[in-house]
């Protein structure tokens, strides 16, 4: 290729770019969650720098949302896509279990570790029964799609044992009991695995296929950024509710070894809980299962906002064909070639076994 043929082909595909979205959507990403990962912790949520974050986020929120619908013929998030209840419940079913799904990655090992005393590499086999099993049931879940049809049922079923799985999370506490808390994330992990790609074949039924690849790429992103702000979310959840905890911390250990278990600094010192004398490593590890529940609760109400809005999704069956004109026909995805196609990656998916938390001790 002539070098005058390269550089005009740039130019017309760094016009075909929606250049203004693209870093509008970046920007107003990184604006709310840096406010949320502040708020509350580093400083107090109505402090100049938190607000300022969060406002400047929601300007530039309006400003993309103006600039999509209006301003651009060539928009990375075009409205259509989201123009009806049998669009819009797919993704929010999606941000929903990406949500709920990513926070055990997390969250678990943290408690294993404070709680339970596990070293990094033990956290993690300990995590296998969640991973392990939804591996298995999304494979499952694919053959049943492929055999019976089954889209909104396997959703339905999947978002209410994630809820409820999640939910039970609550019940972890100061006493470990392995055969429970596998038990918890078997539960947690069939209601994962079912619902993990069955909203994107029921999105893709609701598009025509002229918006396949543009709405593929939408269902990813959506994925991808509600796991994002779910670690962030959960983070700020978890650590507002040590902050609640600092009186009785202060009371059984005093203000300089209670400053251990901050809100700021205790997910980063939960090897320090076993070497204190064992009335005060009672005392942690409540305070450590009092805001880790409070923070399942929360990931159990947004798994049940998705459950509601699973409700809602409707999905064109190979077999409803029949009844509409052949040109209505053309515009309806055949479930068995949606079934063989690979799940799209995250961007941010971290990886299962070990957790940033625990890393960082």
């Amino acid at each position: 290729m002539e070098p005058a043929q390269r550089q005009a082909n740039d130019s017309d595909r760094d016009k075909r770019m929606d250049w203004v979205g693209a870093a509008s959507i970046v920007g107003l990403s990184v604006m709310i969650l840096l406010s949320l990962d502040l708020g509350g912790v580093v400083s107090p949520w109505n402090s100049p720098k938190v607000l300022g974050l969060l406002l400047g986020g929601l300007v530039l929120l309006a400003g993309f949302i103006f600039w999509e619908g209006k301003g651009t013929s060539i928009p990375i998030m075009p409205f259509r896509l989201m123009n009806g209840v049998s669009k819009v419940s797919p993704l929010v079913v999606c941000f929903t279990h990406g949500f709920v799904n990513v926070s055990s990655w997390y969250f678990l090992p943290l408690y294993f570790q404070a709680v339970w005393g596990a070293s990094p590499t033990y956290s993690g086999v300990l995590l296998m029964p969640i991973v392990v099993v939804q591996a298995f049931v999304g494979l499952a879940a694919g053959g049943i799609t492929y055999r019976f049809g089954w889209i909104n049922q396997l959703i339905w079923i999947g978002m209410v044992l994630m809820t409820l799985g999640f939910g039970l999370f609550i019940h972890l506490g100061t006493s470990p009991s392995l055969a429970g808390t596998v038990l918890i994330q078997v539960v947690a992990a069939i209601g994962v695995g079912s619902s993990f790609q069955a909203p994107l074949i029921a999105y893709q039924s609701a598009v025509g296929t002229a918006d396949m690849a543009v709405a593929t790429s939408l269902f990813g992103f959506i994925r991808s950024l509600s796991t994002s702000i779910s670690v962030v979310v959960g983070g700020v959840v978890f650590q507002n509710g040590m902050a609640k905890q600092k009186s009785h911390l202060i009371s059984v250990l005093g203000p300089s070894l209670a400053q251990n278990f901050s809100a700021s600094t205790a997910a980063a010192n939960i090897f320090t809980i076993h070497s204190l004398p064992l009335d005060q490593q009672v005392a942690v590890k409540h305070a450590y299962v009092s805001s880790l529940r409070g923070m399942w609760a929360m990931y159990a109400s947004v798994g049940g906002l998705g459950l509601v809005a699973a409700l809602f999704m409707k999905y064109n069956a190979l077999t409803d064909r029949d009844a509409g004109s052949s040109a209505a026909a053309a515009d309806v995805i055949d479930l068995r070639d949606q079934a063989s196609v690979p799940a799209q990656p995250s961007l941010h998916t971290p990886h299962p076994v070990s957790s940033p938390i625990a890393e960082s001790t």
